[in-house]
């Protein structure tokens, strides 16, 4: 396999593709290296704790794309409820919807509930579901019960994207999505 220069970033997203569809027990190193084009021994040149610390870098930059591209979308004082959960949802569609694998931070909590690894990667994925919620609640906001209906929302959403995967018909989540929207909560 020839050396190739790559960026810690390159090697992040292409592990992100992956892991979304392999799994993170199901992925090797070996099978990172080959997608990547790169040895083995370059992952550890930019991940010392091999495995665990990339994925630990793929799920803060799901994280981090999250907050910085899509939950400030929430907090638009230009846009009337409806207008935030539309681009939302658009957005949500665009990212669940063009790649396999679903939503990577519920596959891995999934996956990983007993593990060892849990204990380092529950707080980055709890840290993205509470963001999603606090998001949804803020478009929600003037209803008593915002809290407790962005998280069915999230719930929703979430449940919406497991069924897709799970029998390849996105009606699943793009319903999902639709009960959310703020006219469907009587907001």
């Amino acid at each position: 396999m020839p050396a190739k220069k790559t960026s810690k970033e390159e090697l992040t997203v292409k592990a992100m593709q992956l892991f979304r569809k392999k799994g993170y027990f199901n992925t090797s190193i070996k099978d990172l290296s080959e997608a990547c084009n790169i040895p083995k021994s370059h992952f550890y040149y930019y991940f010392k704790g091999g495995k665990v610390d990339l994925m630990v870098e793929v799920l803060e930059a799901v994280r981090g794309y999250f907050t910085e591209r899509v939950f400030p979308i929430a907090t638009n004082v230009d846009l009337s409820n409806e207008e935030k959960w539309s681009k939302i949802a658009e957005k949500l569609q665009r990212i669940f919807l063009s790649q396999k694998g679903g939503c990577i931070m519920g596959l891995t909590t999934l996956e990983i509930s007993n593990a060892p690894e849990k204990d380092v990667f529950l707080p980055i994925i709890q840290s993205y579901f509470s963001e999603m919620i606090n998001c949804i609640e803020g478009i929600y906001t003037g209803q008593p019960n915002s809290r407790e209906l962005a998280t069915r929302a999230v719930q929703d959403i979430q449940g919406g994207l497991m069924l897709m995967q799970l029998y390849g018909d996105s009606s699943y989540f793009l319903s999902a999505l639709e009960r959310s929207h703020p006219n469907k909560q009587g907001i």
